[in-house]
């Protein structure tokens, strides 16, 4: 099919007529217009002309659409015809167009346009299977590519909203805090001092947490996924690149209830056992929502994807993903380096969290010298970094096992909340994978005033 006939099935040419006439009344319309729209949304070819002869008017400081101004600009220009002549332009600037319809007119043609842009995204699909019918990319990677394209249509927002003005609503704000204290903006993580220092899991937030490998980062993140999913009762989608489901699942269920991970997978459980189980694991399942995916050869088309199809679907509330590594071989520039990929994927775990509005949470491998090996773009992107790792010897030896046995230091964070050294004290029960932090007073740094007034321990600049 042609595409300006296939255009023809989708189009309101008199949505767009209406919208060009606004922008001939008042120029600040037209500006409006450009803010929320281009040239590819409207889809009648001679408004999508004009719409590109407007705004270079535009460009060239012009203040007002004059009839005659812009007919004598389209001959010099040789699309006056294109625009649909004299005639056609007379006809758009006598519409009796009302202000109260303006934002129904912009969004009928956005609407329009979506529908445009979803058939030419699935046609542009149906080409791409042929392509690979035999070789190249796997069934997979396709559905992943074109799923990934089509959320992006759904979850961008199409309503015609103006940029916020700072004054409004700002008295009614601050009155509202001053009598409604919130104790903590985001998900709890399931441990307390860590919730104060970085004010729990903040929607659009990027938490990476660094350890060095088989340090138990992966139960780091897995103790956070059961706390938010069966705690705070938020749908928690676990993308995993490392361990299948049917490893991942026994030390999850041990975590949760206690009990080896080796008993967990053996069986032949006594009653005492038996019951802990169920109290403590299965029956918090049946209200909570906990997804696991393995992907070993991932591509960030197909984690967006997915996660973009759980907060549609489930009302997704925090992105977890276990871990930042290389994507698949297929799906990359061969020519790009290591670090790069790394932080591509950092960068689009980043941008994802904010366009969903989410918190999201991943991990990444340490080098030697226990730092974030490979990029510097993981560092920049993360709003906030926690480098996990077991004591050292020294500290264990003037602070006791008490103390714990492993620390988490919270580095980078771009709202505070940065430990000394020292970090937070956590006892990793590794036969149960559980970790446990360290209760206040045991903490090898006193963190009394985190707890008791709420405010992060250890800032550059002491809060007024």
């Amino acid at each position: 099919m042609e595409d300006s006939n296939l255009k023809h099935l989708f189009w309101k040419a008199t949505d767009e007529r209406a919208l060009m006439s606004y922008s001939f009344k008042r120029i600040d319309n037209f500006y409006t217009i450009i803010s929320k729209m281009d040239e590819k949304d409207f889809l009648y070819p001679e408004h999508s002309t004009l719409f590109v002869l407007l705004k270079s008017l535009l460009n060239k400081g012009v203040e007002k659409f004059d009839i005659t101004m812009l007919v004598e600009v389209a001959r010099n220009e040789g699309c006056l015809q294109s625009i649909g002549g004299i005639d056609y332009l007379q006809t758009i600037n006598n519409m009796e167009v009302a202000d109260g319809n303006f934002n129904v007119y912009m969004n009928n043609v956005l609407e329009a346009s979506t529908k445009y842009q979803l058939h030419c995204l699935l046609k542009e699909g149906l080409a791409k299977v042929v392509d690979n019918a035999k070789d190249g990319l796997d069934s997979a990677d396709l559905m992943g590519a074109v799923e990934n394209n089509i959320l992006n249509l759904s979850t961008e927002s199409k309503a015609v909203n103006e940029p916020k003005d700072f004054a409004d609503g700002l008295v009614e704000y601050i009155e509202e805090r001053k009598e409604n204290r919130i104790e903590q903006i985001g998900l709890s993580t399931g441990h307390v001092v860590l919730d104060k220092q970085i004010d729990g899991l903040v929607p659009a937030t990027l938490f990476v947490i660094g350890a060095r490998m088989k340090e138990g980062k992966s139960a780091f993140l897995t103790n956070m996924a059961l706390h938010v999913a069966f705690i705070e009762e938020k749908t928690v989608l676990y993308i995993d690149t490392e361990m299948p489901y049917q490893q991942w699942r026994p030390r999850a269920v041990s975590a949760m209830s206690g009990v080896k991970e080796r008993q967990i997978i053996h069986g032949g459980y006594s009653d005492e056992v038996h019951r802990q189980i169920v109290k403590r694991c299965i029956e918090r399942v049946d209200n909570s929502k906990l997804f696991h995916e393995y992907m070993p050869g991932y591509s960030v088309d197909k984690i967006i994807a997915l996660y973009k199809k759980y907060k549609v679907k489930h009302d997704l509330g925090l992105i977890m993903f276990d871990y930042l590594k290389e994507p698949d071989s297929h799906s990359v520039d061969r020519q790009r380096k290591e670090y790069q990929l790394l932080g591509d994927v950092t960068t689009a775990l980043k941008d994802l969290a904010g366009e969903l509005n989410i918190p999201a949470v991943t991990a990444v491998q340490l080098n030697r010298a226990k730092e974030i090996a490979d990029s510097d773009r993981i560092a920049r992107y993360a709003d906030i970094i926690g480098l996990w790792s077991t004591r050292d010897k020294e500290e264990i030896d003037k602070y006791g096992l008490e103390a714990g046995s492993h620390k988490l230091v919270v580095q980078n964070s771009r709202r505070g909340g940065q430990t000394p050294p020292l970090g937070i004290g956590y006892h990793f029960f590794k036969e149960q994978l559980r970790i446990k932090e360290v209760g206040i007073e045991k903490q090898a740094v006193d963190y009394s005033r985190v707890i008791n007034e709420g405010s992060a321990f250890y800032d550059d600049e002491t809060p007024i």
